[in-house]
């Protein structure tokens, strides 16, 4: 039985806010037919689009990963972005997930960004504001995307993260930052498994004995 792995898949049951890859319920559909285990590292349901409870538990994404959760083989992780339980028809696990070879959780616990609810929440309104008060194509949104959203932050985000796969020995896995990335070394694997936002999303597939790899779907 294999592990797979995936993160942010952002789902919310508003189509005109939904940027969560078309391919997803493919992809679920295939993992609700196999036996494997699905961990959701984080992420899985959008918290800020302010969903309807009904509408969101009754979503194709939202029912295949509860008949997958039923058969015992989903462990859907909290993200920074996640909804609450309360009216969500999934349970969460909690915030990581840990054996003898893997260690998975968000992320965001590594992101100065995003390690309080109330600073996250702070910065994705600055985000929106700044983007509504410029232009896309404009100069001052450039700067400003180069700043947040990312080359430095991620590799300071990966560096963390090498370093705590190094201390465990394990496969670490994790998502947060929307990036793929996969490194190796002595004993240990760290793996950023994407998100579902993007295009070519990718998932990470551990076999009980063999080497994890990272999969496009």
């Amino acid at each position: 039985m294999n592990t797979i792995v995936i993160s942010d898949m952002h789902i919310n049951e508003q189509p005109k806010m939904r940027r969560t890859n078309p391919k997803l319920r493919g992809f679920l559909e295939m993992v609700a037919k196999s036996t494997d285990i699905l961990i959701v590292a984080g992420d899985g349901i959008e918290r800020l689009t302010f969903n309807d409870y009904e509408k969101l538990n009754l979503m194709l994404e939202t029912q295949l990963l509860k008949d997958i959760q039923e058969d015992g083989r989903l462990i859907l992780l909290h993200g920074n972005h996640d909804e609450k339980q309360d009216g969500l028809s999934l349970e969460y696990y909690g915030n990581e997930y840990e054996d003898d070879r893997i260690f998975v959780w968000h992320g965001h616990q590594y992101d100065s960004f995003c390690k309080n609810g109330w600073w996250d929440n702070l910065g994705m309104v600055f985000v929106v504001a700044w983007r509504w008060i410029f232009k896309r194509n404009s100069q001052e949104a450039e700067v400003f995307s180069s700043i947040v959203k990312e080359a430095k932050r991620q590799s300071r985000f990966n560096k963390k993260m090498v370093k705590l796969a190094k201390k465990k020995k394990l496969i670490c896995l994790c998502g947060h930052t929307h990036e793929r990335v996969m490194e190796k070394g002595d004993g240990w694997v760290y793996i950023n498994v994407q998100s579902w936002t993007d295009e070519d999303a990718t998932y990470a597939s551990i076999p009980p004995d063999g080497p994890a790899t990272l999969v496009k779907f």
